[in-house]
């Protein structure tokens, strides 16, 4: 396994579970793969996903991006469902990513 695979699985595994010493530099491989499992391969998904990874994921604080990280594993149809509006996470901070991500693209 890669150190980049390592420390994609260290952060699904924690699940948010940080102090304040956790702090994470992502190498640009680590970063290149996060930026290719935001294209999902549904055009909805990757016009909000992907802008969003680009533009704002470095600024999120350890948590957040512990959360996108989360995002990232849920199947597309439960994607699709959350942003949507049809339906909503039951994780409190999945729900709350995906809000952000939705407050960007709405007037």
């Amino acid at each position: 396994m890669s150190s980049a695979d390592q420390r994609y699985n260290f952060l699904i595994e924690r699940r948010g579970d940080y102090s304040q010493k956790d702090r994470f530099v992502f190498t640009e491989m680590e970063l290149n793969r996060m930026r290719w499992r935001s294209r999902r391969g549904m055009l909805e998904l990757d016009l909000l996903l992907l802008p969003f990874f680009e533009e704002e994921f470095t600024h999120l604080d350890e948590r957040e991006q512990a959360t996108f990280v989360r995002l990232l594993e849920q199947d597309d149809p439960d994607l699709l469902l959350w942003f949507s509006f049809k339906a909503s996470p039951d994780d409190p901070e999945l729900a709350s990513l995906v809000n952000k991500i939705l407050d960007r693209v709405q007037p």
